[in-house]
């Protein structure tokens, strides 16, 4: 079933809408009684930003890292151009003996 059907058929189900109102607002409420505590949130939250955004300005940089590490561990990475290709390469490894290709 494709996803807009499938979305269209659980939107219509009234208690899983129910209990996802439910877990949203718990998790809502105690992330707010957590950052209230936290006099700096805005800071930290703006640190956060930065570290993000630095660490994906030199992705490219970690993930050559990551390869040499794996490697130099005897280990094998495989290079996917997107996410489409990523996952067809990881569904057609599982259930394989031998190395195990992510």
């Amino acid at each position: 079933m494709s996803f807009p059907k499938a979305a269209s058929v659980t939107l219509r189900d009234s208690q899983l809408r129910r209990n996802l109102n439910k877990a949203t607002s718990t998790i809502r409420s105690k992330r707010q009684s957590v950052v209230s505590e936290l006099p700096d949130w805005p800071a930290l939250r703006s640190a956060g930003r930065v570290i993000k955004d630095t660490s994906l300005a030199a992705l490219d940089e970690h993930l050559l890292a990551l390869e040499a590490a794996v490697v130099s561990a005897g280990g094998v990475v495989h290079w996917a151009n997107d996410g489409n290709e990523a996952a067809r390469s990881s569904r057609t490894s599982v259930g394989r003996t031998g190395s195990t290709r992510w």
